[in-house]
């Protein structure tokens, strides 16, 4: 079976893609956003350009993503999850407000609870370890069958931007961050399932030398009528959490 690894693309400009970063640095090592920045930034001075951005498909992500990320939410008191600010499924938000919005409704699950999808070890066990920022998430799904494009608009440009997507049975996924410097297309990517040697959930962030990130697209490629996209822990570096 086909298994998931840790590409990195990047952007200029008209999203001309350039070698990966993370091959340049030798097998096994893995960057900081400190250091994809930094090397973001003397392309960005070589080219003249004011932005360049880079995406990461899968893997544990960059070291420094999650310190220097919060989350926002979408779940809401009429679910009984979380404690964001808004009262509807289709915006994630923290103590700033809205960071997000979606363009379809989301009904809003709990991973690891009894009656869920993703039940114990479902979204991220240990043969999933690095894949996943926690086992038991809450997570959003849209509320059209079958899965449509999922499409988040931010509120402001991020620097950094990344979030998790998975699905009950593996599917193919495609994931487009939307950047001031272009689109920043990523590997189609296999995802979900909830036994091993399924890959489950799978992180992707976007990086860009200046905060250049304003939304990204999820599609699940030929997904049947009984297949849901799921996401959860949208994190940004903008964003100023709980």
């Amino acid at each position: 079976m086909q298994r998931t690894k840790m590409v990195l693309i990047t952007v200029l400009v008209a999203a001309l893609a350039v070698p990966s970063l993370w091959a340049q640095k030798g097998k096994g090592h893995r960057q900081s956003v400190k250091q994809i920045k930094a090397e973001l930034q003397r392309q960005a001075d070589t080219a003249g350009v004011a932005a360049i951005c880079t995406g990461i498909a899968g893997g544990t992500g960059p070291t420094g993503y999650l310190a220097g990320t919060n989350k926002c939410s979408m779940s809401s008191p009429l679910y009984g999850l979380g404690n964001s600010l808004n009262n509807a499924v289709s915006k994630c938000s923290d103590s700033g407000g809205v960071e997000a919005t979606s363009d379809v409704g989301f009904t809003v699950g709990l991973a690891g609870v009894p009656g869920s999808v993703y039940g114990p070890g479902g979204w991220g066990s240990t043969f999933n370890v690095g894949g996943t920022e926690f086992a038991f998430p809450v997570f959003y799904t849209p509320l059209i069958s079958p899965s449509p494009t999922i499409d988040l608009a931010l509120k402001r440009n991020e620097g950094v931007f990344g979030l998790e997507v998975s699905n009950p049975t593996e599917q193919t996924f495609s994931v487009v961050f939307h950047t001031t410097a272009g689109d920043v297309t990523l590997p189609d990517t296999l995802v979900g399932g909830t036994f091993s040697p399924d890959n489950q959930a799978q992180r992707f962030i976007a990086v860009c030398n200046t905060p250049a990130v304003t939304g990204v697209s999820i599609s699940c490629i030929g997904c049947a009528d009984n297949a849901a996209t799921a996401i959860a822990q949208i994190r940004g570096d903008k964003f100023p959490g709980f």
